[in-house]
C-alpha cells in the first residue's frame, strides 16, 4: 500500500471520512443522481425497520407506565403554597 492509499485507507476512521469527502464532492457535480441514491437509502433503511415499529412502541409505553407506578417516592415532598 503506496502512502497516500495508506493515508485515505488506512483505518475504518478514514475510510469512511475520505468516503464522505467524495460523496460530497459527487453530490456537488451531480445533485440529482445523489437525492436519488440518498432516497434509495432511506426508503430500505424505513422498509427495514417498519416491522418494528409496532412493538417498539408498545414496550416503550409499557416501560413508562411501569416507571410511573414503581418510581420511588420522595421524602421531602414539599409543596407549593397556594396563595
Amino acid at each position: 500500500m503506496n502512502a497516500w492509499t495508506h493515508f485515505f485507507l488506512g483505518t475504518p476512521r478514514r475510510f469512511l471520512w475520505t468516503a464522505a469527502g467524495l460523496a460530497a464532492i459527487f453530490a456537488a457535480f451531480r445533485p440529482d443522481l445523489a437525492q436519488r441514491a440518498l432516497f434509495n437509502i432511506l426508503n430500505a433503511f424505513l422498509g427495514a425497520i417498519a416491522p418494528l415499529e409496532g412493538p417498539v412502541l408498545g414496550l416503550a409505553i409499557v416501560a413508562f407506565g411501569l416507571w410511573i407506578v414503581f418510581r420511588p417516592v420522595r421524602k421531602n415532598n414539599k409543596r407549593r403554597d397556594s396563595h
